[in-house]
C-alpha cells in the first residue's frame, strides 16, 4: 500500500528505543553501500518512494510485490533489513513477519508498514520491531525505523536531501491501471476488498480525496465498476511515456 504525502503518527517501537543517530566513521561509510533491504510492497508508487530514500542513505533495495516473492527472494538474499506492508496481493504480511521471526538466526530488522493503523497491534504481536505508518510526512519518520541498522542515515543526508521525494507519476499510472485491471477481470468480493484498500491508500497518498470517497464507497456497496471508472479517468489524465 502506498506510504508518502499525508498524516501519519510517528513509528512506535516493540523492541526499545532507536540508538541515537551517529556521524559514521570512515569505516562505518565504507560499509553504507553494503546494507541491503528487503521491501515487500505490491505499490510500485511506493516502492519508489522508498528507494529514493535509501539510495540516499547508499543502502540498497530489492523489491517482492508478493508474499511469495518475498519467500523466494529470502531463499537467495538475506538482507539487513525488511520493510512488510501489512495489505499484500496474497494475503497479510503478519504471516511473513512471524515466519521471519521463527527462523532461528536471522537477525533481520523488520519494519511493518500500514495506512490501516488498527493493524499495528497485528504487526507487532506476529514480531515486527517497529511499526511505521503510512503515509509519511517527513523523512525522520522512515530515519527513526531503520535508523538501528544504518546509524549513519541522519547524518548521511543533506538539508536538500530531507525533502520528500516525489515518485514517478509514471509509477503511480501504473498502479492505477493495475487496480483497473484487476476490478474488470474478478469483480468478487474478496478482489475488489483488497483493490479498494489499494486504490485508497494510492489517494490518501496523493490527497485524491474524491478518490478515496469513491475507493470507500465500492468496497462497501460492492460496485467494482463505480471504481473502474474513476480510475481510468485518473489513468487518462495522467503522463505518459
Amino acid at each position: 500500500m502506498p506510504l508518502t504525502q499525508g498524516t501519519a503518527q510517528p513509528a512506535r517501537w516493540h523492541r526499545g528505543a532507536p540508538h541515537s543517530p551517529t556521524v559514521p566513521s570512515a569505516e562505518g561509510q565504507a560499509r553504507m553501500p553494503g546494507c541491503t533491504v528487503l521491501v515487500v510492497e505490491d505499490s510500485r508508487f511506493s516502492a519508489d518512494a522508498v528507494r529514493m530514500f535509501l539510495r540516499a542513505s547508499g543502502a540498497r533495495m530489492r523489491r517482492a510485490e508478493t508474499l511469495c516473492d518475498a519467500r523466494r527472494h529470502l531463499l537467495l538474499y538475506r538482507p539487513e533489513a525488511v520493510m512488510i506492508d501489512m495489505g499484500l496481493p496474497d494475503g497479510s504480511g503478519a504471516s511473513l513477519i512471524a515466519e521471519l521471526r521463527a527462523r532461528q538466526g536471522m537477525g533481520v530488522h523488520v519494519v511493518a508498514t500500514s495506512g490501516h493503523p488498527e493493524l499495528e497491534h497485528l504487526a507487532l504481536e506476529a514480531g515486527a520491531d517497529v511499526f511505521l505508518p503510512k503515509p509519511l510526512e517527513t523523512l525522520a519518520e522512515f530515519q527513526s525505523a531503520f535508523e538501528p541498522v544504518m546509524p549513519w542515515l541522519c547524518a548521511a543526508l543533506t538539508a536538500q536531501d530531507r525533502a520528500l521525494p516525489r515518485p514517478d507519476p509514471l509509477a503511480l499510472r501504473d498502479d492505477f491501471a493495475r487496480a483497473a485491471r484487476a476490478l474488470s477481470r474478478a469483480a468478487d468480493d474478496e478482489t475488489l476488498s483488497y483493490t479498494s484498500r489499494f486504490v485508497g491508500g494510492l489517494a490518501r497518498c496523493t490527497g485524491d480525496t474524491a478518490l478515496r470517497a469513491v475507493a470507500e464507497a465500492a468496497e462497501l456497496t460492492n460496485r467494482s465498476q463505480m471504481l473502474v471508472r474513476a480510475l481510468q479517468a485518473r489513468i487518462d489524465t495522467q503522463p505518459t511515456l
